[in-house]
């Protein structure tokens, strides 16, 4: 972390990561996940906090038995700004997202004949102090995730069990929102709070493991 004057901060992270699995059960591999990040974040005048920065992420996994050799690269930018006014506070943020399997790479068609070799991804939030104790809030986020190595690839078995590959799954997007309402109370020697919250989430292309007869 570096800081300069006037409430501007740079920060850096790095990580390299190994993971050697070795058996008996012919189900070896072996992978390596390089990461970094850069992140700045400003402190402006009245209470407005801006945050950016760009992150990456490169992998490779080598197993003959479960996977094969696949390469995986995840790049991405993003921007926040969080705003307090009286008594609001504003949070609106935007990311843009690559990722990229061997050859299989993000690519999003937002209308028309554009686009994009990114997927834009929006979240924001808004908090409102209704009263002393009283605050309402609200919350609308996207989600975006790129099928990994392992979901697209992995074939190995389990007694009966087999694990089949599916090299053509697509990526999985959705949304999700949230409005709620947070309550203080105290009764005597008793005190505590109520929270009411309504929530609602979907998804296109979610992907999870699942059985079937073969």
């Amino acid at each position: 972390h570096f800081y300069t004057k006037k409430e501007h901060r740079h920060s850096l992270r790095t990580r390299y990561y190994r993971a050697k699995n070795l058996n008996n059960t012919n189900q070896e591999s072996l992978s390596d996940v390089y990461f970094g990040e850069y992140q700045y974040q400003h402190r402006a005048k009245k209470e407005l906090t801006i945050t950016s920065g760009l992150t990456g992420n490169y992998g490779e996994v080598h197993s003959d038995s479960l996977y094969g050799n696949h390469y995986s690269t995840n790049l991405a930018a993003f921007a926040q700004a969080d705003k307090k006014y009286r008594r609001w506070n504003f949070s609106l943020g935007l990311r843009g997202e690559f990722f990229k399997v061997d050859t299989a790479e993000t690519e999003y068609t937002p209308g028309g004949s554009l686009r994009l070799p990114f997927r834009p991804v929006l979240r924001s939030g808004l908090n409102y102090r209704a009263g002393k104790h009283t605050y309402l809030r609200s919350s609308f986020g996207q989600a975006y995730r790129f099928p990994s190595v392992a979901e697209k690839f992995i074939s190995t078995s389990s007694g009966d069990l087999n694990i089949y590959p599916n090299p053509d799954l697509k990526p999985e997007t959705g949304w999700s929102a949230e409005a709620g309402l947070r309550q203080p109370f105290r009764t005597g020697r008793w005190q505590g709070f109520a929270d009411l919250a309504g929530f609602w989430q979907e998804y296109q292309n979610m992907m999870e493991f699942t059985f079937g007869y073969w």
